[in-house]
């Protein structure tokens, strides 16, 4: 009876040390350690099968390399389609701005000039001493304003592609820092469910030889057997999750689907605070890449106003002619230069009215710009003040929940042990213990989420 009484106190002192920040650190062994000794070679045979399970689904990519969230983002960043395409965009640009200064190309001809048509029969076209061959040659000049403030403008366009790269980037960002979060805790939920079936098989193997000698109930058997095929249920639900994480991540990375690669098992947080929280329009601006975006292209509408300002200047245009006349021994040529007038009233009102349309759309572009500022302070204010309380809930269920629940459920087990509680009152603490640890993951998922909420806010990579 004392050794008994022994055994049953050092079993709850082991009960009052388990504190961990994580579910998964409440192992299968801490959680069986209260079964008799007689029951060692059961034990080791579930736990040979989990640890089966988990090499066929996790490490069979023993052989594959460790992605950390930063290497997944790297990948992106280099392989991504949809970033080359920006690339090749930002150099098309700049390789459209470098032919901006052209001129049009000169213009030749040749062809007879003011011969007179015949008329009789007996002339020809060639035989009579009037008319000539004419030669020319004319280049158009353009106005090196002109030119200027179209190089300006093509020049700009590679700026707004630029800060357009920026904004799909930090999409693709978290699109990828979403999905490794998802796989991230997917692997715990299901460490977690597979010891939970572990033990179920084994409480139903105990409870099934108890039945024999009629300390156990059928209720209780099926019981267990219910919560047993639930959790392979949701064994199967975290698989899935699992390989649809993976398939993102491939998808991102512009890997071949079905390509393995393991991920980091812990991702500590970047505990943000509000001292971290800069919303002055200043930041925003030079952070976020739609802001960027917008007044780049503003910057950009500005120059292509001025470039159509640029139409009032006017062009010039050179022609040189040469003729080549018949019947005479001296030929002759003409040369002359020739200028627009653009500001004739009939032909500035084009570009008048498609400038004033310019300066319209540019403060209309205005206007968007400052509200995309102020949705940005709005965005930045509610996730990190979500983040901040989603720590909190995670800090309270680590360090007061899960331990509560823990105790509890192994208090069931060591009356288990004793046959003085029933496996029914040891499910419903298994039960209530696995509820917990789930909205813990739920909630540690959510703060991590929240977290990437911020810095997709901010573009932090």
């Amino acid at each position: 009876m004392n050794s008994k009484n022994s055994e049953r106190s050092m079993c709850l002192k082991s009960c009052i040390k388990v504190h961990s920040p994580h579910p998964e650190s409440f192992s299968l062994r801490s959680r069986t350690s209260l079964l008799s000794l007689g029951e060692g070679l059961e034990i080791r045979k579930y736990l040979c099968r989990a640890a089966i399970f988990l090499s066929v689904l996790i490490t069979t990519t023993t052989f594959a390399q460790t992605l950390s969230l930063f290497n997944v983002l790297d990948s992106i960043e280099h392989n991504n389609p949809l970033i080359a395409s920006y690339n090749y965009k930002i150099k098309a640009a700049h390789t459209l701005a470098n032919g901006a200064k052209a001129w049009a190309p000169p213009m030749i001809g040749i062809g007879p000039y003011s011969v007179p048509y015949a008329v009789s029969n007996d002339e020809t076209f060639f035989n009579r001493n009037q008319g000539m061959i004419m030669y020319f040659a004319q280049q158009d000049i353009p106005n090196p304003s002109k030119l200027k403030a179209k190089g300006n403008y093509l020049s700009s366009l590679a700026s707004v592609d630029s800060a357009g790269m920026g904004y799909a980037k930090n999409q693709l960002f978290t699109e990828a820092k979403t999905a490794y979060i998802e796989r991230f805790i997917a692997e715990k939920q299901l460490k977690i469910i597979i010891e939970e079936i572990t033990l179920l098989n084994l409480m139903i193997k105990t409870d099934t030889a108890t039945y024999a000698v009629n300390q156990s109930d059928l209720t209780s058997i099926y019981k267990t057997q219910a919560r047993l095929h639930s959790m392979e249920a949701m064994r199967v639900h975290q698989v899935s999750a699992i390989q649809e994480a993976t398939a993102k991540l491939n998808y991102l990375m512009n890997r071949a689907q079905g390509s393995l690669f393991r991920i980091d098992t812990v991702i500590p947080f970047k505990n943000y605070t509000l001292a971290d929280l800069d919303t002055s329009a200043t930041y925003i601006s030079l952070h976020r890449s739609d802001v960027l975006k917008m007044n780049n292209s503003i910057a950009s509408m500005q120059l292509n106003y001025r470039l159509t300002l640029s139409a009032a200047k006017p062009d010039f245009n050179i022609r040189y002619e040469h003729y080549d006349m018949f019947g005479e021994s001296r030929n002759s040529f003409s040369l002359m230069g020739m200028i627009t007038i653009p500001i004739a009233p009939w032909s500035s009102k084009g570009y008048k009215t498609e400038s004033a349309a310019m300066l319209l759309q540019i403060d209309a572009m205005s206007f968007e710009n400052q509200n995309n500022i102020n949705q940005a302070r709005s965005m930045m204010q509610q996730s990190l003040l979500h983040t901040i309380a989603e720590y909190a809930e995670v800090n309270h269920y680590e360090k007061e929940i899960l331990p509560a629940y823990k105790k509890a459920f192994q208090s069931g087990l060591i009356a288990y042990r004793e046959n003085t509680g029933r496996i029914l009152s040891t499910l419903l603490a298994l039960d209530d213990l696995i509820m917990a640890e789930t909205e813990y993951l739920y909630h540690l998922e959510q703060a991590y989420k929240s977290e990437l909420n911020f810095e997709n806010a901010i573009e932090m990579r």
